[in-house]
Protein backbone atom coordinates (compact mmCIF):
# COMPACT_ATOMS: atom_id res chain seq x y z
CA UNK A 1 0.00 0.00 0.00
CA UNK A 2 2.77 2.44 0.62
CA UNK A 3 5.52 2.80 -2.17
CA UNK A 4 8.75 4.28 -0.88
CA UNK A 5 8.01 5.11 2.39
CA UNK A 6 11.52 3.63 3.69
CA UNK A 7 13.14 6.21 0.89
CA UNK A 8 10.76 9.20 0.93
CA UNK A 9 12.32 11.84 0.89
CA UNK A 10 11.37 15.14 2.82
CA UNK A 11 9.98 17.32 -0.27
CA UNK A 12 8.61 19.94 2.40
CA UNK A 13 9.00 20.45 6.48
CA UNK A 14 6.97 21.99 8.89
CA UNK A 15 8.99 23.30 12.20
CA UNK A 16 6.62 22.45 15.31
CA UNK A 17 8.15 25.19 16.98
CA UNK A 18 6.51 27.74 14.80
CA UNK A 19 2.68 28.52 15.44
CA UNK A 20 1.27 28.60 12.16
CA UNK A 21 -2.42 29.95 12.35
CA UNK A 22 -4.61 28.87 15.34
CA UNK A 23 -4.04 25.42 15.04
CA UNK A 24 0.20 24.53 15.77
CA UNK A 25 0.04 20.54 14.53
CA UNK A 26 2.87 20.13 17.21
CA UNK A 27 4.90 18.22 14.14
CA UNK A 28 7.64 17.51 12.00
CA UNK A 29 6.85 15.53 8.96
CA UNK A 30 8.06 14.51 5.05
CA UNK A 31 5.49 14.43 2.43
CA UNK A 32 5.05 10.50 1.28
CA UNK A 33 3.11 9.84 -2.20
CA UNK A 34 1.30 6.60 -1.66
CA UNK A 35 0.00 5.88 -5.19
CA UNK A 36 -3.32 6.65 -7.22
CA UNK A 37 -3.16 10.27 -6.03
CA UNK A 38 -2.90 9.96 -2.24
CA UNK A 39 -0.53 11.03 -0.20
CA UNK A 40 0.27 11.33 3.62
CA UNK A 41 2.82 12.65 6.22
CA UNK A 42 5.55 10.50 7.69
CA UNK A 43 5.71 11.81 11.56
CA UNK A 44 9.60 12.21 12.52
CA UNK A 45 8.65 14.42 15.16
CA UNK A 46 5.72 14.62 17.50
CA UNK A 47 5.79 17.06 20.42
CA UNK A 48 3.68 15.33 23.38
CA UNK A 49 2.11 18.00 24.33
CA UNK A 50 0.58 19.17 21.24
CA UNK A 51 -2.91 17.68 20.18
CA UNK A 52 -1.89 15.61 17.55
CA UNK A 53 0.34 14.25 20.47
CA UNK A 54 -2.09 14.35 22.97
CA UNK A 55 -4.28 11.66 20.22
CA UNK A 56 -1.68 9.10 20.72
CA UNK A 57 0.04 9.82 17.09
CA UNK A 58 4.00 8.73 17.26
CA UNK A 59 7.11 8.92 15.06
CA UNK A 60 6.72 6.82 11.93
CA UNK A 61 3.38 6.76 11.21
CA UNK A 62 1.80 8.34 8.29
CA UNK A 63 -1.50 10.64 8.68
CA UNK A 64 -3.25 9.47 5.58
CA UNK A 65 -6.93 11.60 6.40
CA UNK A 66 -8.38 14.42 7.41
CA UNK A 67 -12.07 13.67 8.88
CA UNK A 68 -12.32 10.85 6.45
CA UNK A 69 -10.76 12.92 2.79
CA UNK A 70 -7.76 11.51 1.99
CA UNK A 71 -4.42 13.42 1.00
CA UNK A 72 -3.42 14.70 -1.80
CA UNK A 73 -0.35 13.22 -3.18
CA UNK A 74 1.58 16.79 -3.81
CA UNK A 75 2.06 18.66 -0.89
CA UNK A 76 0.24 16.19 1.81
CA UNK A 77 1.70 18.45 4.41
CA UNK A 78 0.90 21.64 2.98
CA UNK A 79 -3.07 20.50 2.57
CA UNK A 80 -3.02 18.94 6.18
CA UNK A 81 -2.19 21.96 7.40
CA UNK A 82 -4.55 24.13 5.72
CA UNK A 83 -7.67 21.68 6.56
CA UNK A 84 -6.63 21.46 9.90
CA UNK A 85 -6.63 25.47 9.80
CA UNK A 86 -9.78 25.74 8.09
CA UNK A 87 -11.84 23.33 9.80
CA UNK A 88 -14.90 24.65 11.52
CA UNK A 89 -14.89 22.47 14.59
CA UNK A 90 -12.54 22.21 17.65
CA UNK A 91 -11.71 18.31 17.56
CA UNK A 92 -10.46 16.62 14.51
CA UNK A 93 -10.24 13.34 13.09
CA UNK A 94 -6.78 11.73 11.78
CA UNK A 95 -6.88 8.84 9.64
CA UNK A 96 -2.85 7.60 10.98
CA UNK A 97 -0.71 4.23 9.28
CA UNK A 98 1.50 2.05 11.26
CA UNK A 99 2.59 -0.67 9.17
CA UNK A 100 -0.47 -1.93 7.53
CA UNK A 101 -2.56 -0.82 10.71
CA UNK A 102 -4.63 1.90 10.07
CA UNK A 103 -6.56 3.67 12.78
CA UNK A 104 -8.32 7.15 13.83
CA UNK A 105 -7.51 8.95 16.11
CA UNK A 106 -9.01 12.11 17.51
CA UNK A 107 -7.42 15.77 18.16
CA UNK A 108 -8.47 18.60 20.18
CA UNK A 109 -8.13 22.02 19.95
CA UNK A 110 -10.01 23.15 22.62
Amino acid sequence: IVNGVANAEASLRINPDVPLGQRPLGIRGEDVDLGDGKGGVKISTVLPESPLGKAGVQTNEIILSLNGAPLPSARPMAALWKRVQAAGRSELAFGVMRGSDVRTVQASWK
